[in-house]
């Protein structure tokens, strides 16, 4: 062992100091992983079929720095035919002679039915970094193959495996962390619908052709009851004026038909909004649920204090219906985060309005969502 010690000027030649000694000096003061600011720095995302690629950004490792300057793209082997697998993007630093460099590159994992992430390698000459853990599952029975959003675990702020570059950053940026957690709801609320259409379908067919022919034949029974009663009325009118016209001494069996006339008008009426009501029934069997693109105005909020309040006026809600209310896919970062912030739940439904309570700070700005309103019967 021996006593080292720098930086001074060189006299002569005298002072000759190398990568490792600079490396040493970092090496007090920067943790190796990934600068957390801005917070897209080297991280991982889908580019579409078996391709990823990793933003622009800064790593340090074992006090070795790499520079991404642009959007690099890797493409994964292809997925196993019968198992899954788990592929590792890593941050590699190579000190071996032939090599002397930091890298980014795929850990390809083994295929299994319960796969696990390749280990990162940490060896004298060689340290991994861990990016993001690719889940990459079987080829699909239609022989196509993708990676999703959904597919990619963000591990870069995993100190575990990788870890962000501490001491000199002032704070950490997250919200674009968000990204895979929205994707991630996408496919939960594409899924619900696939299957919400599934069991309707089926309610469909339970019911069976013969029930809606039989609604049907009783509409057209009653518009066939409803045309027989128009022509006995008519009968009826012309055999009034016909007696009016023979003697004019028989006007209390006048006012007798009158008044039959009048309680037959009455059933018309009353045959015919069974029809109408009939036919109501039978567009609502045959309904699927609403679903409307909304904005929760800003200016629409309550109150001085928490929670406040904001009622959207929707005429198809009904004080029995089941409203379901989600953030928009539409929506951008600020609005993800002022509906997180404001804490937004149920403040309940009256015909033709629902209303939200903010528990968190009052939202400052419009909000995008979806409204599905289920039961309008």
């Amino acid at each position: 062992m021996a006593v080292t010690s720098g930086f001074f000027n060189s006299i002569n030649g005298d002072r000759k100091y190398n990568a490792r000694q600079i490396g040493m000096y970092l090496g007090k003061i920067i943790r190796s992983g990934v600068f957390s600011n801005p917070s897209t720095n080297l991280q991982v995302t889908a580019a579409g079929g078996m391709a990823v690629q990793v933003w622009p950004g800064r790593g340090m490792a074992n006090c070795h720095w790499i520079d991404n300057d642009s959007m690099y793209t890797v493409i994964l082997d292809d997925a196993d035919l019968i198992l899954d697998r788990i592929d590792a993007v890593v941050m590699r630093l190579d000190e071996s002679d032939d090599a002397r460099e930091v890298s980014v590159a795929v850990k390809k994992g083994s295929p299994a039915s319960s796969p696990e992430a390749p280990a990162m390698e940490r060896t004298e000459k060689v340290e991994e970094y861990c990016l993001a853990q690719i889940y990459v599952p079987k080829i699909k029975d239609d022989g196509t193959q993708e990676i999703l959003q959904a597919n990619i675990t963000d591990t870069r702020a995993d100190t575990e495996v990788c870890g962000w570059v501490t001491s000199l950053i002032e704070q950490v940026d997250t919200h674009t962390l968000f990204l895979q957690w929205q994707d991630a709801y996408q496919r939960y609320y594409d899924e619900s619908t696939e299957a919400f259409e599934t069991w309707l379908d089926g309610i469909k067919a339970q019911l069976g052709k013969d029930v809606v022919s039989t609604i049907l034949n009783q509409i057209d029974g009653l518009v066939k009851r409803a045309d027989g009663i128009d022509t006995w009325a008519m009968e009826t009118d012309a055999e009034i004026q016909r007696i009016g016209d023979e003697t004019e001494a028989n006007t209390e069996d006048l006012k007798t038909l009158e008044s039959a006339v009048q309680d037959m008008g009455e059933d018309q009426k009353n045959l015919e909004g069974e029809v109408a009501q009939i036919k109501e029934d039978l567009k609502t069997k045959e309904g699927n649920p609403s679903v409307l693109s909304m904005i929760i105005p800003v200016s629409g909020w309550k109150g001085d204090n928490a929670p406040y309040t904001n009622t959207l006026e929707i005429d198809r809600v009904k004080p029995t219906s089941v409203v379901e209310i989600s953030l928009s896919q539409d929506a951008n970062a600020d609005q993800v985060r002022a509906c997180m912030n404001g804490q937004l739940v149920d403040g309940g439904q009256t015909a033709g309005n629902i209303t939200l309570r903010a528990f968190g700070r009052k939202p400052d700005m419009d909000i995008p969502v979806v409204v599905i309103i289920r039961g309008n019967a």
